[in-house]
């Protein structure tokens, strides 16, 4: 989890269980991060909205993203997790990060997390 918190513009990062939205490790900034039982909910809502407003394949939600003035918090699930695997939120500065960068960065080092 260190490994995801020293992303470039990283303020706070938490693993939660996807299923029953209790977080596991949280680090950071700990006032900047949603609600873990939140997580697991929004993940779930827009998983809902792509069901049903798509009449195609259904493809995996890769991340979900919302933006504010100043932070921007990236819901994901953990790679190698599976489909009920745990969910990583992060909390990056909107100043100080690039958001295609930091998500770039973000993916890589999630891919350790479960090594």
């Amino acid at each position: 989890m260190r490994n995801i918190l020293e992303c470039s513009g990283s303020r706070a990062v938490m693993l939660v269980d996807r299923a029953t939205g209790h977080a596991f490790v949280s680090m950071g900034e700990q006032g900047l991060l949603l609600p873990a039982e939140s997580v697991g909910e929004v993940y779930q809502m827009a998983e809902s909205v792509q069901l049903a407003g798509s009449g195609h394949e259904v493809v995996e939600t890769e991340s979900i993203m919302v933006t504010t003035a100043a932070y921007h918090h990236v819901i994901r699930p953990v790679p190698g997790g599976g489909s009920d695997g745990p969910l990583l939120s992060v909390v990056f500065d909107r100043g100080r990060t690039n958001l295609a960068l930091a998500r770039r960065e973000l993916d890589a080092r999630a891919e350790t997390l479960l090594a």
